[in-house]
Parts: structure tokens; C-alpha cells; sequence
């Protein structure tokens, strides 16, 4: 599938990520033509990309950098600053604050439903039900 691509390609199971860095219109124009292979390929192979699933995320600070628009299938992606890969949510500053916060809440609502599923436990019992339900979340 990667034959002939220029770009960078990770692939894991069923998911496929075409990085690049684009200083220029002519990485745009790279990165578009890459996609537009990976169309050739998987119409070759008969294995349809789910476009409605495939987003952009622009890593960095680049003010000046190009914005370009990548189609595939006729779908034009949309630029996403919130994505979430193999159970981590990935932002474009790579900070992990959106990824705590997700888990925090779990875990707080988790603990919200054992309290007040719960209203009368000693607290060998509460151990119990935090051990098991609570900090597998937060671990």
C-alpha cells in the first residue's frame, strides 16, 4: 500500500496515518498526490478508505506555513484539533491535558455512580468497588 508514497505512513491493523511536513505549496501538493495514490491503490485492491472517518491535524506553530485542502473519494478533510489514536487523545501542541481531562472525568463519574449506587458501605466494601472500578481507569 505505502509503494511509491512519499510521505511518511504508519499503519496499524485496519488504520493508515500519512504524515508530512509542509514548509512549502510543493508539500502540499506532495502530501495530495500521496492521497491521491492511496485512492489508485485501494481501487486496484478493491479496499474502500473510509473518508468520513479521515481528518487533518496541523502540528506546530507554522503562522506562515500552507494551508492546503486534501480530498480523497471527492471528500474534502476536515482540519481537526482533537483526535483520538489507540486510546490517547492527540492534539496539535502534543500536550496531554485534553487526554487527563478525559480520563479524570471517567473516573470522577465512575465514582459518582458507585457512591450513589452504593449509599451505606463500610469502607472494606468501598475499597472494593473503587479497586475495582475507579482506578483501573485512572491506571
Amino acid at each position: 500500500m505505502s509503494t511509491g508514497v512519499e510521505s511518511y505512513m504508519s499503519m496499524f491493523a485496519d488504520d493508515a496515518k500519512l504524515m508530512r511536513r509542509v514548509a512549502t505549496d510543493e508539500d502540499c501538493r506532495i502530501l495530495q498526490e500521496d492521497l491521491n495514490k492511496l485512492q489508485r491503490w485501494s481501487e486496484k485492491w478493491l479496499l474502500e478508505f473510509n473518508t468520513s472517518k479521515c481528518k487533518v491535524m496541523e502540528m506546530g506553530l507554522g503562522d506562515r506555513r500552507p494551508k492546503g485542502q486534501y480530498t480523497m473519494e471527492g471528500n474534502y478533510f476536515p482540519v481537526t484539533i482533537l483526535e483520538r489514536d489507540l486510546g490517547e487523545d492527540v492534539t496539535p501542541n502534543l500536550t496531554l491535558e485534553a487526554h487527563i481531562n478525559r480520563i479524570s472525568t471517567t473516573a470522577y463519574s465512575t465514582l459518582a455512580k458507585v457512591r450513589k449506587s452504593f449509599r451505606n458501605l463500610r469502607k472494606e466494601e468501598f475499597r472494593a468497588l473503587y479497586t475495582a472500578n475507579v482506578r483501573p481507569v485512572l491506571e
